[in-house]
C-alpha cells in the first residue's frame, strides 16, 4: 500500500516547509512500483529531507522484511561472528558504549535494531567483563526476533512510536544506529526515547554522515532515507531535545557519524548558518563529482563496441539511466542484478542467474558503491578479465567490514 506523505515542517528544527528550498525531485522502483521522493534543504538548520514522497508502508514491516533481504544473519547463520554485517563497525560501537557505562548491569533499548547483531556483541563483550545485560529491541520487520533465543532480551516487532508498546523499566543506554535517518518525526522519537532513559542515561546514536554523500552517483536520500544530518544539526536536535552531548566522531565506517550524550535539564541553543552553508556545498560538490564519472563512462563505452553488463539495478543503476536513457533501448546494454526477485528494472526485463554468461560481454559496469569491491572479486573469481569491470569509484568509504 502506498501513501503520499507531505511534511508541513522541517524534522530537525521545526522550521515550516515553506522556507525549504527543493533541490530535485526523483523516484526509484521497488517491487515494479515507482516511489517518488523530493530532495529539500532546510533554510534554518541546513538538513537535507524529503518533504514529499509516496511512502510504501509494508517497507519496513515482516510482509517486506528489507533487513534479512539485505543479507544479515538468518536461523541457520544467527550470531556466527564471520557472517555479521559491517561486523569491524559494530565491534567498535561496543567498545564506545562499554567505556560509557559503569556498574554491573545495563538495561538496554535499541530502536531499529535490525537483525540485532549489534545487541548480541554488546552483551557477549559486556558478560566478558561482568556486566548484565538486559536488552529490549525494537524492530518493526520481525529480523531481530531470534535474539529473544539469546536471553535476558525482550524483542518488540512492532514500531516503536505504537501506542500499544509497554516498557515495563527505564534504560541505562538506549542505541539508534542507523536507523534515525529512516525516520520523519526524529524529534518526537528522541523526546519518547528521553522519557524511558534513567537520569543520566546514555543516549547513543549513529547515522550517515551527510558530508560525504558525494562519494556517490547516486541521489541524497535515495528514498530510503528521510533526512541527511550534519554534525551541527544532529547536535543541535540532541541538545535541545533534553541532552548533554560529550561525544562526537565523524568516521570512515558507512561513512557515518556519531554522538553519545546524556540525559539532563539544559538550556536550548540555536543553529549556527554554517550547517545551511555546508549542506548546500556538499549538494554542489555532489553535482560537480558524478558529473565527471558520467564523462568518464561515455567515453569508455564509446570504445567499447560490443556488449556491456550493467551489474545492478538499485538506485546507482537509476542514476545512471537518468544520465544515459539511451542505454534503456540499446540492444547492446543488458542488465542483471544478483537479486533474482527483481524481474524488471524500468521497463527492461533483467537476465536471471541462469541465462548470466560472463563471456558474451566485452565489459561489465558494476553499478554499486558500497559492495563495487565485493562485486568486482566475485567476477574476478569467475575468471572474468579485470581489465574489462569497469568500477565506477577509486575509493569507497562503505560497509566497512
Amino acid at each position: 500500500m502506498e501513501e503520499n506523505i507531505i511534511l508541513n515542517k522541517c524534522p530537525v528544527c521545526d522550521d515550516p516547509t515553506d522556507n525549504s528550498e527543493r533541490l530535485l525531485d526523483n523516484f526509484i522502483e521497488l517491487n515494479n512500483k515507482q516511489l517518488h521522493y523530493s530532495v529539500d534543504v532546510c533554510d534554518n538548520c541546513g538538513a537535507m529531507y524529503t518533504v514529499q514522497r509516496t511512502r510504501y508502508n509494508e517497507l519496513y514491516t515482516p510482509k517486506a522484511n528489507i533487513e534479512k533481504k539485505h543479507g544479515h544473519q538468518n536461523q541457520t547463520q544467527a550470531f556466527a561472528l564471520e557472517n555479521i554485517w559491517n561486523y569491524a563497525n559494530k565491534m567498535l560501537q561496543v567498545e564506545e558504549l562499554l567505556s560509557a557505562l559503569s556498574g554491573n548491569d545495563c538495561n538496554y533499548l535499541e530502536i531499529g535494531a535490525s537483525d540485532g547483531s549489534l545487541f548480541y556483541l554488546f552483551q557477549l563483550k559486556a558478560k566478558q567483563k561482568g556486566i548484565e545485560v538486559t536488552g529490549t529491541l525494537i524492530e518493526s520487520t520481525g529480523a531481530a526476533q531470534i535474539c529473544e533465543e539469546l536471553g535476558n532480551c525482550k524483542v518488540i516487532s512492532k514500531s516503536f512510536m505504537d501506542q500499544n508498546i509497554v516498557f515495563d523499566r527505564k534504560y541505562d543506554v538506549a542505541v539508534l544506529s542507523n536507523c534515525l535517518e529512516h525516520f520523519d518525526n526524529p524529534r518526537q522519537i528522541i523526546a519518547k526515547v528521553r522519557s524511558l532513559l534513567k537520569e543520566g542515561g546514555l543516549l547513543y546514536i549513529e547515522v550517515p554522515d551527510a558530508t560525504r554523500y558525494d562519494t556517490s552517483i547516486s541521489y541524497p536520500l535515495g528514498y530510503y532515507h528521510v533526512v541527511n544530518y550534519n554534525i551541527i544539526n544532529l547536535d543541535y536536535m540532541i541538545h535541545n531535545a533534553g541532552f548533554e552531548v560529550f561525544d562526537m566522531d565523524i568516521r570512515d565506517q558507512y561513512p557515518g557519524m556519531r554522538i553519545a550524550a546524556i540525559k539532563k535539564d539544559i538550556n536550548k541553543k540555536t543553529i549556527d548558518n554554517l550547517s545551511y552553508r555546508l549542506t548546500k556545498s556538499i549538494f554542489n560538490r555532489w553535482k560537480i563529482r558524478r558529473e565527471r564519472i558520467f564523462t568518464s563512462l561515455e567515453k569508455i563505452k564509446e570504445k567499447i563496441a560490443g556488449k556491456i553488463l550493467i551489474y545492478g539495478a538499485g538506485v546507482h543503476t537509476k542514476a545512471l539511466i537518468d544520465r544515459f536513457s539511451g542505454w534503456l533501448s540499446d540492444d547492446n546494454v543488458v542488465f542483471y542484478d544478483s537479486n533474482e526477485e527483481i524481474k524488471l528494472f524500468m521497463g527492461r526485463s533483467l537476465l536471471s542467474h541462469d541465462q548470466l554468461n560472463l563471456d558474451d560481454y566485452e565489459a561489465i559496469i558494476i553499478s554499486s558503491y558500497g559492495y563495487q569491491e565485493q562485486i568486482f572479486r566475485h567476477l574476478v573469481q569467475l575468471g572474468y578479465p579485470e581489465k574489462k569491470i569497469i568500477r565506477l569509484y577509486d575509493r569507497v568509504l562503505a560497509y566497512t567490514m
